[in-house]
């Protein structure tokens, strides 16, 4: 055993940057009264911590090896090794996170998005006592992480707070990793600078909200006491922002699982015409919302065979797709021909480039993945006649 290499740079640059934040929103949402002026800056530093938590999950697929989500022992079995080895006073060591603390994260990330949600989005008494129980729970998680690396520090004799300044643990050398990637340093460093820079550099004192960069939502920097229907306004917009969040955050995770077939499907019968119909209802009302039309031919309908959760994460991404990253009318067509049972959502795509490169992005590269896990199914998507038509075949 030895001290190697088990964190990268950018993961220690995100831990320091995500503490740094967490705890300045948490002192300042406990020192100071909401209509104190500071009050703002606890907004602020929440909005960074929030906005830390997606460059993590890119990392969770580009970082090294112990800070990609597929080497997080979040599994039973790792979990119940680790809690028998606290019991019993014999815990291995891990060479990167350990259970405990991979754990904690998680449930950080996913408080933290909710206490964003609660705290500018809702509003409201009722939210108001929600967001305070979630403060609270994230300093429970918080205090329980701490006391879990001192805990590591006096079981295994080994400062682990400094492994996430210095990057270093003591390990086996075949358990380190080659390099701090300095070069994905400097990328996060900038992405992070840029973003949370431009947030800092859009608050004015005395300002009743701020624009988050890279977006055209506003959000309130107090209590907004002017029109009602201001704040209805900007609440739709926040929860439509945040829905968009919370769809690439699923998809992120999804993709890798997907690409690598480590997805365990439930294949059945299932009527494809029913099912499209029963989805499509919600894709009409998001199609007049934003003046597009939205229609479907159907034949007989037809079983296809596959696992009804991930047929519809296809068909959301289809939907999805045609709609954020086209313009005019959505035809989806279902039915069944001499080549076999199909599915046919096709478009005209956007005029600009970024909406054309979106259209081409992670939302089929799933499709793809998901389509080749089932049996007999293809997917094709190609520009015909000046539209784009994304075809499932089952053969």
């Amino acid at each position: 055993m030895k001290s190697i290499l088990v964190y990268d740079a950018s993961l220690r640059i995100f831990h320091a940057a995500f503490a740094a934040s967490l705890t300045a929103a948490l002192v300042l949402a406990l020192a100071v009264d909401k209509d104190s002026a500071w009050f703002a800056w606890h907004i602020l530093f929440g909005l960074a911590a929030g906005f830390l938590p997606l460059l993590r999950v890119a990392l969770g697929f580009v970082g090294s090896r112990y800070a990609r989500f597929a080497h997080l022992p979040v599994g039973p079995t790792p979990v119940v090794a680790y809690v028998r080895g606290l019991l019993n006073g014999q815990a291995r060591r891990n060479a990167g996170h350990n259970p405990g603390s991979a754990w904690a994260a998680l449930v950080m990330f996913t408080l933290v998005p909710a206490l964003l949600a609660t705290g500018w989005w809702a509003g409201g008494e009722p939210w108001e006592a929600v967001h305070g129980f979630l403060a609270y729970a994230l300093i429970a998680v918080i205090g329980v992480h701490l006391a879990g690396l001192v805990w590591h520090t006096v079981q295994h004799r080994e400062n682990i707070a400094m492994a996430m300044l210095t990057g270093r643990k003591i390990g086996r050398p075949e358990d380190a990793i080659a390099s701090s990637q300095p070069a994905w340093a400097v990328v996060f460093v900038v992405a992070a600078a840029a973003w949370i820079g431009g947030l800092f550099a859009n608050h004015r004192a005395g300002a009743a909200s701020i624009r988050l960069p890279l977006t055209s939502v506003t959000v309130p920097l107090g209590e907004d006491h002017d029109g009602e229907k201001t704040r209805s306004d900007g609440k739709r917009k926040h929860r439509d922002e945040l829905s968009r969040l919370s769809d690439y955050v699923d998809q992120c995770l999804l993709l890798p699982t997907a690409e690598q077939s480590r997805l365990t499907l439930r294949v059945e019968s299932v009527p494809l015409r029913t099912l499209v119909l029963e989805m499509i209802e919600t894709y009409e009302l998001l199609a007049r919302e934003s003046a597009r039309h939205l229609s479907v031919l159907t034949g007989e309908d037809v079983l296809v065979q596959a696992d009804p959760r991930y047929l519809r994460q296809v068909l959301h991404n289809l939907l999805t797709n045609a709609l954020r990253h086209g313009k005019g009318a959505v035809e989806v067509a279902v039915g069944g021909d001499a080549a076999g049972a199909f599915c046919r959502v096709s478009n005209v795509p956007a005029d600009h480039p970024a909406a054309r490169a979106a259209g081409t992005g992670i939302g089929l590269r799933i499709v793809r993945a998901l389509a080749g896990l089932h049996p007999g199914l293809t997917f094709t998507g190609e520009t015909a006649g000046g539209k784009f038509v994304a075809e499932l075949r089952w053969r």
